[in-house]
């Protein structure tokens, strides 16, 4: 089932997936996080300095990266930690 939790989330972070959007109606969200719907590919993206390791992963685990190095490259050469998972959109 999509959007199941998946044990192997606890012991991996790259088993990470974007969340998907709820199909429930808003008037039932008791204290809901207000976002843009951006529009785009909502991807996850884990990066490790050290290793000069990008990995851009949509819902479907597979990895964007090589697809989308320019991006992959400006958020290791921002990143001001070792290690980091971002959430956010791609645009095509």
């Amino acid at each position: 089932m999509p959007g199941a939790y998946d044990r192997a989330m606890d012991a991996d972070p790259r088993a990470w997936r974007p969340q998907a959007f709820g199909h429930g109606r808003v008037r039932n969200v008791a204290d809901p996080v207000i976002e843009p719907a951006w529009d785009g590919i909502r991807v996850l993206a884990h990066l490790d300095v050290a290793a000069d390791r990008a990995e851009i992963t949509d819902v479907t685990g597979a990895d964007l990266a090589s697809e989308h190095a320019p991006i992959a490259g400006a958020l290791l050469g921002a990143l001001a930690a070792d290690t980091a998972i971002v959430d956010g959109y791609l645009r095509s």
